[in-house]
């Protein structure tokens, strides 16, 4: 653990600059400076020093500070502006991270969250920058950027805790690979991340799909929360309707209204997604009603044919009214559908959804993130149900949308 307030010994990628023959820099380049140094050194020496360098750059700055990337952190500093040192130091931890994911160095994942853990009133600074650069850094570590960064590094890290959400962690990361406010590091470490585990779950399901056909006794496991009938339900949909077919289904709905105008696509639209399928397919689907919603929705363009963008933020608006209207709580829809029973019902109106708009997979993703986070506190029993929506959609995401094969005798 680093703990020491010393400059390391190391070669540093830039060259010490002066700052008078240079044209003062913008907050952004001197961010970019930063991001330069880190990106460039954690791919040319050991993590000990590439914590080091972070070390000096944010906790013990050293009384040489004629550096470029030094003269950068200062900068940001003298910006006062807290909310960007915020970014950039974030940015930082996620270069960090992401490239020892990676590259497999995970076991220095919990020497840099030590390093902001063990900040000490008592350690000493020595200038005006080195306290204010301290207190910001200390304001850093008390909110909600740390509290993603932790989260992130708890993932990358075989002993993190596991939580009630873990099988359900993908759709959180990929609602975070979907925010244009975050670090692009941090988006980028959370969409790989969110893919990893999302074939992991699909090649999970298949092999359990496939064991569960055989006599043999070590059958693969269950990789959801779901009792073993999940096997059963399964059969019973995809024999009722190959996925294939709800594809071509999808198909033929775009064809038959590319000529209507937005007000007879919407009709179309409600059509197709609650009244196209029997009830042994998808459930009762009596107790939906988007009539009212589509009816007032965009209805400016009622008269005009609907473009693809329009179409996007119609199946966008629409999953919204299914899972979250607030983006916090669940919306009177949802919890109608979960309260009665009926999970597969949503799940099969959010899977046709998918297929004639497959853009609208990421405001999806951030839905239901959301609604993960909202049951994150309830209790084991509270959000059973939630649990139970979860699984099954993962499920049939699996077969109508990522096509997992499924073995039906």
């Amino acid at each position: 653990m680093l703990n020491s307030p010393r400059s390391a010994n190391y070669k540093f990628t830039n060259n010490a600059v002066g700052q008078s023959d240079k044209q003062p820099r913008s907050l952004t380049q001197s961010q970019e400076t930063v991001y330069s140094f880190l990106l460039e050194n954690v791919k040319q020496y050991s993590a000990e020093t590439v914590l080091q360098q972070f070390t000096d750059l944010f906790i013990f700055p050293p009384q040489i500070t004629n550096l470029d990337h030094l003269q950068a952190i200062q900068e940001i500093i003298a910006s006062n502006n807290k909310e960007e040192f915020y970014n950039t130091i974030k940015r930082c931890c996620y270069i960090l991270l992401n490239n020892w994911k990676i590259t497999k160095k995970t076991q220095y994942v919990e020497h840099l969250i030590a390093i902001f853990e063990n900040i000490s009133d008592n350690q000493p600074t020595t200038t005006p920058t080195q306290n204010h650069l301290r207190m910001w850094v200390k304001d850093f570590v008390s909110s909600e950027n740390y509290t993603e960064v932790k989260a992130f590094a708890d993932k990358c890290q075989v002993q993190g805790q596991a939580r009630w959400n873990k099988s359900y962690t993908s759709h959180i990361l990929m609602a975070q690979s979907n925010d244009i406010k975050k670090p692009i590091e941090q988006r980028e470490a959370a969409r790989n991340e969110a893919s990893r585990l999302k074939y992991q779950f699909k090649f999970d399901l298949a092999m359990y799909m496939a064991s569960s056909q055989s006599s043999k006794i070590d059958k693969h496991k269950n990789p959801t929360n779901l009792p073993d009938e999940v096997l059963r339900l399964i059969k019973l949909i995809v024999a009722k309707r190959d996925p294939t077919s709800y594809a071509s289904n999808a198909n033929l709905f775009l064809k038959q209204t590319k000529n209507l105008n937005y007000r007879q696509f919407k009709e179309r639209l409600e059509k197709f997604l609650v009244y196209s399928s029997t009830n042994s397919e998808v459930g009762d689907t009596s107790g939906i009603n988007l009539s009212k919603k589509l009816i007032t929705l965009n209805t400016n363009y009622n008269e005009k044919e609907p473009t693809d963008a329009l179409i996007l933020r119609t199946c966008n608006k629409i999953i919204e009214y299914l899972i979250t209207e607030n983006h916090h709580e669940p919306s009177p829809m949802f919890l109608t559908l979960i309260s009665q029973g009926t999970p597969l019902t949503l799940v099969m109106l959010l899977i046709k959804i998918l297929l004639i708009c497959k853009g609208c997979r990421a405001h999806l993703e951030t839905c239901i993130a959301e609604l993960i986070r909202y049951y994150e506190n309830f209790s084991e029993k509270e959000r059973n149900k939630m649990t139970t929506f979860l699984d099954i959609f993962n499920v049939m995401c699996a077969i109508y949308i990522d096509n997992i094969p499924v073995k039906l005798n």
